[in-house]
């Protein structure tokens, strides 16, 4: 956390929202601000379901635990699944610098918006998910001094989303090391039956989050990732042996070699038979 920044941050919260389900039904689930640039500096944090998210020129999926933050001048969309509705949290805020010097205090106003990333995900919402519910509840309520509180509770939850960044970044370089095991272990077992399940267990993490975080750290699905060790070991058996072509399937992992074939020709542009003739 920038220490000098927020001695001088002075935010005026303008709005704070949740939105469910009720919500996306009176705007059919489609909130496009596109051609509306934003006025305000957003935070946002998804609490559940799904959908899509466009921010300027980039496209986002939606699911509990991303975190955006954008600044004023931002084109946005959002659009939320018929079946599993989002549902979030938005604090709608802008700020000025107060610093003081001596009995004189003076204020600048800035564009520049707080050091967190554009789009995070975080595993972990709960104690974030609270925060900003009792902030949206304070600011529902508008009891008297409710803006002085808000500021004084927004500042609180800013804390909170920077620690929990800041725990991210030191957990994704412990995960990018249990990422790399779980590589070289598909490297070593390639032939021998593999799946996700199996591999998030022995990485110690949750099903969704080892997919999420493989393909981060590899760009690919661990699924594609094996059948890609996969086919590069059965490359080398079609060009060094006269193994018939289910015999290579079986051998480098595939029980199905029609499977077998379809995932090859789909990646190589050949049949496995084609390219053995080449």
């Amino acid at each position: 956390m920038d220490h000098d920044f927020f001695s001088r941050f002075y935010p005026r919260i303008v709005e704070v929202l949740y939105r469910d389900e009720s919500f996306w039904k009176q705007v059919n689930y489609d909130v496009n601000r596109l051609q509306l640039k934003t006025k305000t500096f957003n935070i946002l944090l998804v609490t559940n379901g799904s959908g899509y998210y466009w921010l300027d020129d980039q496209k986002y999926e939606l699911r509990r635990g991303n975190l955006f933050h954008f600044s004023p001048g931002s084109a946005l969309r959002l659009l939320s699944s018929r079946e599993n509705p989002l549902q979030y949290y938005s604090v709608n805020y802008d700020y000025r610098f107060i610093k003081w010097e001596g009995t004189t205090v003076h204020t600048s106003e800035s564009m520049i918006g707080l050091s967190f990333p554009a789009m995070s995900f975080i595993p972990e919402i709960s104690l974030l998910q609270s925060s900003f519910d009792s902030l949206h509840k304070l600011w529902d309520k508008k009891d008297r001094g409710y803006e002085w509180l808000a500021r004084i509770g927004f500042q609180q939850l800013l804390i909170e989303v920077d620690q929990a960044l800041r725990m991210l970044d030191k957990a994704e370089d412990h995960i990018g090391q249990i990422i790399t095991q779980s590589e070289q272990y598909i490297k070593d077992n390639y032939n021998k039956s593999l799946d996700r399940e199996e591999l998030a267990a022995r990485a110690s993490l949750s099903l969704s989050y080892y997919s999420i975080m493989f393909k981060k750290w590899t760009g690919y699905s661990p699924l594609k990732y094996i059948h890609n060790v996969r086919i590069e070991q059965a490359k080398r058996l079609l060009r060094s042996g006269n193994m018939k072509i289910s015999e290579v399937a079986r051998e480098v992992g595939f029980e199905d070699p029609l499977y077998f074939a379809r995932i090859f020709t789909k990646k190589n542009g050949l049949s496995p038979r084609d390219y053995r003739k080449v």
